[in-house]
């Protein structure tokens, strides 16, 4: 799979030569310098690339400010303070901190835990419903899809009835393919939708994560900021999550034998879950970062002002970091990886993530023991922040 030929708007940090960085990134890394590059709304942007330096930069929103002054997805900006309440990624402590306090005890390792039960049904009713089927499927839109979204629905208190609207809008919000003008009205809806959820909370809060916000903490957190995480959650938590479960399948699949072994057992679920995160990188890149001072990064001279972006496909890669950084090895001692990021900003919902992971595709091989891939040419999603599969054909 190559996305090596740019697309008008594509940018060297958003494309991926089949599931790894473009050469661009790559030399970049291996001669230690900061390429210059552009975001997807035309501002000029540093691409970081080796691990250390993506470290330095996510740990410290002293020096590097997440109110960029540059679009990540249609209709966020970083400097926007109104249009982008609740949205963790473009705040910075104490705004930030605050809030992420409010949220952090829904996504603390044992809380997750508690939702193993409901996600294992939802997978295996989407198991279920796919074993009535012929022998050919499209594992994206028939599992990976329908799994994020229920989960997600689930966490946000989504009544049934609206769950087809929120899978719909959700996936025109990130559509990379889609003009800006088209993610920016989808991001409207997005709201709007959002909004009519938060006001029927308010008034009978329920016991998810937006009914438990309500009632813990009140006034505190304001409509506005509950509609602007459950936002954020509906982006990060839904897309990211379809696609890292596809993109994982198809990397096992290439792999029978490493199949077989997670299938049987022989394989730990939870190694093979960390590998699986660092070599896919699915969000391909950080939230912009805005140097607010003079500074350096790996001895490159950052001015007042500058725009600085990680590119985590490339910093999971990176030699220096990890031996044989493109081989898939679940042997390999364990070093943690930028998959969820770094430092205030590391991605709240990592464990529900790696806990829809563990449970999707063991259950998916012993499922189906012959699974296979079809033969055709796969099918990514246009370039973008998030990097997947727009569909995967599949045989049982």
């Amino acid at each position: 799979m190559s996305n090596d030929t740019p697309r008008p708007g594509a940018v060297p940090q958003m494309l991926r030569s089949d599931l790894g960085p473009v050469d661009e990134l790559r030399q970049a890394q291996a001669d230690g310098t900061l390429l210059k590059g552009a975001s997807p709304d035309g501002s000029p942007v540093r691409l970081v690339t080796r691990f250390e330096q993506a470290q330095d930069v996510l740990a410290d929103p002293g020096r590097f400010s997440s109110r960029a002054t540059t679009r990540f997805l249609g209709g966020d900006r970083g400097d926007d303070r109104a249009a982008n309440a609740g949205n963790l990624l473009l705040m910075d402590p104490p705004e930030h901190s605050r809030l992420r306090r409010m949220c952090a005890g829904e996504f603390t390792v044992r809380h997750v835990r508690a939702l193993q039960p409901r996600v294992a049904t939802i997978v295996e009713n989407c198991l279920d419903a796919i074993e009535a089927q012929g022998s050919d499927f499209d594992l994206i839109a028939e599992f990976t899809r329908p799994i994020s979204s229920l989960v997600i629905c689930e966490l946000l208190g989504v009544p049934d009835a609206d769950r087809d609207e929120f899978q719909d809008v959700a996936a025109r919000r990130i559509d990379a393919g889609r003009s800006l003008q088209a993610r920016t009205q989808a991001a409207r809806e997005a709201a709007e939708y959002m909004g009519k959820l938060v006001a029927r909370v308010r008034a009978a809060p329920g016991d998810d994560l937006l009914g438990r916000l309500v009632r813990e903490h009140g006034d505190a957190i304001t409509e506005p900021e509950l509609v602007g995480l459950a936002n954020l959650l509906l982006i990060a938590g839904h897309q990211t999550t379809a696609d890292m479960i596809g993109l994982s399948v198809l990397v096992l699949l290439r792999e029978p034998e490493r199949a077989a072994r997670l299938r049987d057992g022989q394989d730990a679920v939870a190694p093979t879950v960390e590998e699986l995160l660092r070599v896919l990188s699915t969000v391909s890149v950080s939230t912009p970062r805005r140097a607010t001072e003079a500074t350096d990064v790996g001895g490159h001279r950052l001015e007042v002002g500058e725009t600085v972006v990680v590119s985590f496909s490339a910093a999971n890669r990176d030699p220096e970091r990890f031996t044989d950084a493109d081989t898939f090895d679940v042997d390999r001692t364990p070093r943690p990886h930028l998959a969820f990021g770094h430092g205030a900003h590391y991605c709240l919902g990592a464990a529900l993530a790696r806990l829809e992971l563990a449970t999707a595709l063991p259950a998916l091989l012993r499922r189906f023991p012959h699974l296979a891939l079809v033969d055709r040419p796969l099918d990514p999603l246009p370039p973008g922040p998030f990097f997947g599969l727009a569909s995967l054909m599949v045989r049982k």
